[in-house]
């Protein structure tokens, strides 16, 4: 535990408070453990107490690196097999295998109302051999048309907050000894190509979902890939 209370130690105002929470989150993290190694129910660890929240959703925050690293890469137009696109893509892989995260790409070949074209997500896994996860999900392409068009809020944005999130927390993450991890997952082709369809809209979504539904989960084979999502945990091979 010493390097994770050496690391947020740094970023508190005050020694004092560093070593309140250090000792505060180290309690919590122990008692978590001691549960979850006494019971094989999988439990997410809880240590937002009223000291720690404010320190992960204000103290803890980096706005400047959101404003000037994360989020300009993605204002870009991204359609998909665009030049855009392709640049954004492996800025997010890179960002990512930078935290020693596991990247893996999804690509799929689908018919358009342009003809085929291919589509890639990507999915972004900080513990890959953890039996359960929760995923959190955002769509890196923008539309076609009108030609030039960005998407800053739709969804620039929640790309860089991912990135921005996992930046942040990648060190806490570390040290919380889990069966459960967080995964990211970026897909393309969210946005209709021509006018919105069942058919035309949700490529990389469809894709990967129909993938997972019939890909059984090795860190845990009584389940499919979408059953080990919290929230899916019903959901059979």
């Amino acid at each position: 535990m010493t390097l994770l209370a050496f690391s947020l130690t740094l970023a508190l105002p005050s020694p004092s408070q560093g070593r309140e929470l250090r000792n505060r989150l180290e309690a919590a993290l122990q008692s978590y453990n001691n549960t979850a190694a006494q019971s094989n129910e999988q439990r997410c660890p809880v240590i937002m107490g009223d000291f720690v929240l404010p320190f992960l959703t204000s103290l803890m925050s980096n706005m400047d690196a959101f404003k000037s690293v994360e989020l300009p890469p993605f204002l870009i137009p991204r359609y998909p097999q665009s030049p855009g696109n392709i640049q954004v893509r492996q800025y997010i892989k890179l960002a990512f295998q930078s935290l020693d995260w596991n990247v893996e790409e999804d690509m799929s070949i689908q018919n358009t109302p342009f003809g085929p074209v291919q589509f890639v997500n990507i999915i972004a896994t900080q513990q890959p051999a953890a039996k359960t996860r929760v995923v959190l999900a955002c769509h890196y392409d923008s539309k076609l048309l009108p030609l030039g068009f960005v998407g800053a809020m739709d969804s620039a944005v929640p790309c860089a907050i991912l990135v921005n999130l996992a930046r942040q927390l990648n060190v806490l993450l570390r040290f919380l000894q889990s069966d459960i991890t967080l995964q990211m997952v970026f897909f393309d082709g969210e946005e209709a190509l021509w006018v919105p369809t069942p058919t035309d809209s949700l490529y990389g979504s469809r894709n990967l979902a129909a993938i997972w539904q019939n890909t059984i989960d090795t860190n845990d084979p009584s389940r499919n890939k979408l059953g080990t999502i919290v929230g899916f945990e019903n959901i059979k091979a």
